[in-house]
């Protein structure tokens, strides 16, 4: 007979960070080949879904992004075959209306909610990034730990609206806020470059 436990721990090897899946949560956390740490978190509560969305699969937040055959900018190739979705290029559609600095606004899954898939550079070691959550959105705010060799990822699922994202290597000022729209059924992939 097995017996699963819940699990999550953080091995530390030759430099590289690497964690073990905590089987209750259904917190994924995913080796960076930079050394870095992954972090998708999917609680389950995510709507009806007819798509097959992101969370029926594992996907790493890397951001390498690609162009769907709907149009759509996705985060990754991953994220675009989760959603049932042809890859038709490599790099963001040209219809996206993607600017430099600004937000991705990409299809998701359904179910009406919405998440941030972000990637924090510009800074080696502890990253907190703290999400604010808008007043009404029935949910609280929210605070992912991201350890980074040389880049760091973090995701976040909530109800539409807008939200304040902060990264805060070791509680100095050297990020910026970003406000992020959340819509129902998509995700919203930023970066944040602290100096």
């Amino acid at each position: 007979m097995k017996i699963l436990l819940p699990i999550l721990a953080i091995l530390v090897i030759g430099g590289g960070v690497y964690a073990i899946t905590n089987l209750n949560s259904q917190q994924h956390l995913q080796p960076d080949p930079e050394g870095g740490l992954n972090v998708i978190i999917n609680n389950g509560e995510v709507g009806d879904n007819t798509s097959g969305g992101l969370e029926d699969c594992i996907c790493t937040m890397q951001y390498a992004p690609v162009c769907g055959s709907d149009g759509k900018t996705y985060g990754n190739s991953c994220q675009a075959n989760c959603a049932n979705v042809e890859i038709v290029s490599e790099g963001e559609c040209e219809s996206s209306g993607n600017t430099q600095g600004g937000t991705d606004i990409d299809v998701n899954r359904k179910g009406g909610i919405g998440s941030i898939s972000g990637h924090v550079t510009g800074y080696t070691g502890l990253v907190r990034v703290s999400v604010v959550v808008p007043p009404g959105a029935n949910e609280p705010s929210r605070m992912y730990d991201v350890y980074t060799n040389a880049s760091g990822y973090f995701s976040f699922e909530g109800g539409s609206g807008t939200y304040k994202v902060k990264a805060d290597p070791e509680h100095f000022d050297a990020c910026p806020v970003k406000e992020v729209v959340i819509e129902a059924d998509k995700v919203a992939n930023i970066e944040i470059y602290c100096n």
